[in-house]
């Protein structure tokens, strides 16, 4: 399902690339998609321990198919799924995190983009699946 017109492969190389690693469950309504989401299975490292962690995203519901608890179930399936893969917890970038709040979801932390300091970059690994932005991505910024 594109997001706002764009290719989700663009925007999510690991769950919808050419060489994905991710998981998508789905849902039907009358015998078709309507409803799915992406998962992947990582590890949280931390100085203190390893996690075994879900990352759950990209949950999208037709608009006829609203309302019939599509949404929830892909979202439980692929916790499910996960938690037999050996995840802990399970961490989800929603759009609309009240439905999330309301499903029994916890609001943990914001997404941040870490300044580095000049001349200290070089220290960072190199990046993978990264570019650099352009004005095309400005509505989705």
């Amino acid at each position: 399902m594109p997001r706002d017109g764009r290719p989700m492969a663009a925007e999510h190389p690991r769950v919808f690339g050419p060489n994905a690693t991710g998981e998508i469950e789905v849902a039907e309504a009358n015998g078709r998609p309507a409803s799915a989401c992406a998962w992947l299975r990582r590890d949280l490292v931390t100085p203190d321990a390893t996690i075994p962690a879900a990352f759950v995203g990209s949950v999208a519901t037709e608009d006829s198919a609203r309302g019939q608890g599509l949404g929830t179930e892909v979202v439980d399936r692929a916790i499910a799924r996960a938690s037999e893969m050996g995840a802990a917890i399970a961490l989800l970038w929603a759009d609309d995190p009240l439905w999330y709040q309301s499903r029994g979801w916890i609001p943990l932390c914001t997404e941040r983009v870490p300044a580095v300091e000049d001349g200290r970059a070089i220290l960072l690994p190199d990046p993978t699946d990264v570019r650099s932005s352009s004005v095309a991505d400005a509505a989705g910024l």
